[in-house]
């Protein structure tokens, strides 16, 4: 792989996760189910545990009293449509605005790569509800595949550094 078509490649995962979001906040389910292979895997099993790399300390601000009935043990996905649906079930009344910066992706070869997204996102929940507005922080660790051409994302896994929470 010459630098021209690595340069390439890490340009078009880029594009990869700036469709994730997109489609993800303007609600185009269509859209988002297509940005994953067919047997991607979503690890959001952490998705409201976030606590300090090195010392362990919890860091939800706010209410964290809202997230504790929240379970999310069972949120591992498999398949893009299931990947798709749950989004859908979960995101649809929701407001939210995600925001992926400073990636590390490494081109594993010619049809692999991986990478780790800084990621911030904003949830409004609709009026009435228990939680009024989660703000997160924290990484997306993924991993693609290039089929028939295009990237996709095969595994993706998010890990928080800190919550807030109203």
């Amino acid at each position: 792989m010459t630098e021209i078509e690595k340069l390439l490649a890490v340009q078009e995962i880029r594009n990869l996760k700036a469709r994730y979001f997109e489609c993800l906040d303007r609600k185009d389910w269509a859209g988002y189910k297509g940005v994953f292979t067919p047997d991607a895997v979503m690890d959001a099993r952490e998705t409201f545990h976030a606590a300090d790399p090195l010392t362990g300390e919890v860091r939800i601000y706010g209410k964290p009293e809202l997230l504790a009935t929240m379970d999310a043990s069972g949120w591992l996905t498999t398949g893009a449509q299931a990947i798709a649906d749950n989004a859908a079930a979960l995101l649809s009344s929701v407001c939210t605005v995600h925001r992926g910066f400073v990636p590390r992706i490494t081109l594993d070869s010619w049809n692999v790569a991986s990478g780790v997204w800084g990621m911030e996102d904003m949830l409004r929940f609709p009026s009435g509800s228990p939680i009024e507005e989660i703000h997160g922080f924290g990484h997306y660790h993924e991993t693609y595949a290039r089929i028939d051409g295009r990237w996709l994302i095969r595994a993706t896994r998010l890990t928080r550094l800190r919550i807030d929470v109203r």
